[in-house]
């Protein structure tokens, strides 16, 4: 998996866990994604960019999940 493509993954996760942490519901094991999450991750990435600060951030708290 590209970086590019692993902080997609990663930051449509954490946009999903608080999706569940905001309606109140158990969210799906790891690897699951909602995806419209993923499509808005995708939209953040394309639109804003990254770097391996921020891969190493989202890394750090999948890990904590």
């Amino acid at each position: 998996m590209t970086d590019e493509m692993m902080v997609k993954y990663l930051l449509s996760r954490r946009m999903y866990l608080s999706l569940c942490k905001h309606k109140g519901f158990e969210p799906r094991p790891q690897p699951y994604v909602d995806p419209a999450m993923m499509e808005y991750a995708r939209i953040a990435v394309e639109a804003l960019g990254y770097d391996e600060e921020v891969l190493d951030d989202l890394e750090k708290e999948g890990e904590q999940e």
